[in-house]
């Protein structure tokens, strides 16, 4: 993040392109978490994560949500919904291995 918090290009590039199914999703929501500022972000559950994410339209967060949205398998694997005004919701289960990794 840069010195306003915001995120930095290279940041941003890091989120498009967060391999989900060499790495898992979960490291890609820490690396949301860590750079996240002035909005809102929940994760519940332990055994099924729910994350919420709420940028309370703050343009640092609107930035971070074009990248995970340009992340096509997160995005496809687990998003729920979103709602008008920077709402967006995310399922993750963890129970069973709901990504392939790939042979080394």
């Amino acid at each position: 993040m840069d010195r306003e918090g915001y995120p930095t290009p290279d940041e941003l590039q890091n989120i498009r392109e967060w391999d989900v199914l060499e790495k898992g999703p979960m490291g890609l929501v820490e690396y949301v978490r860590e750079r996240w500022c002035n909005g809102s972000i929940v994760v519940t559950g332990k055994k099924v994560l729910y994350v919420q994410l709420h940028t309370c339209g703050w343009s640092g967060n609107e930035q971070i949500m074009r990248a995970l949205i340009d992340n096509r398998f997160f995005w496809m694997f687990y998003w729920q919904q979103s709602k008008r005004g920077g709402h967006y919701w995310f399922k993750i289960d963890t129970r069973e291995n709901n990504y392939i990794r790939r042979k080394s």
